[in-house]
């Protein structure tokens, strides 16, 4: 099978016990001899990160016979991975093994694999409104939008300040919805 492999302690009873190849050598005893071999699964570590701190990552358990190191995958797994949000992130695309923005995923463990799962700010509307009709503008906003978002979108978290614009003889009585209302 091509998911196994022999190593340097496959071998019992032989010539060269300590031989990796798929052939070895006996010389026959008077009492006959017992030969053995184990072989042992050839298996790939998968490393999973995510870029930043902005999500997780859901993936299969490891399958490795016998592993004890997790995270270890029999040759020719295939691997499905989720990548999910954080508040105030957005799943942005897969690096290392794996490129592209399909979320679920999976990777083919044919070698030692590193994913990283790319998240970035999610940029979120600012809609800003006054009443009654006819007594100003709506309020102002700066800066106009975070950095990298279309203009009125900001991040979590960023502080923007407003200003209102009442027409003369207006004032503002209430602000609502803001960090402070008075």
């Amino acid at each position: 099978d091509a998911h196994w492999k022999i190593t340097s302690n496959s071998w019992s009873g032989t010539d060269n016990d300590s031989s990796m190849s798929v052939n070895n050598t006996v010389t026959m005893q008077v009492d006959g001899i017992a030969v053995s071999i184990i072989y042992y699964p050839i298996c790939y570590p998968l490393t999973v990160n995510w870029n930043p701190e902005g999500g997780n990552v859901q993936y299969t358990g490891a399958n490795c016979p016998g592993s004890t190191s997790g995270n270890q995958y029999l040759e020719g797994t295939v691997v499905g991975l989720e990548a999910f949000d954080a508040p105030g992130y957005v799943f942005s695309g897969w690096g290392g093994a794996l490129t592209g923005i399909a979320n679920p995923t999976t990777v083919t463990m044919n070698g030692i694999r590193t994913v990283t799962a790319n998240f970035s700010l999610s940029c979120h509307s600012l809609t800003t409104t006054h009443s009654p009709p006819g007594t100003g503008s709506n309020p102002g906003a700066l800066p106009t939008k975070s950095a990298s978002c279309n203009t009125g979108e900001y991040v979590f978290g960023e502080e923007i300040a407003l200003s209102a614009q009442p027409n003369a003889g207006w004032r503002v009585q209430a602000w609502t919805d803001t960090n402070n209302d008075n």
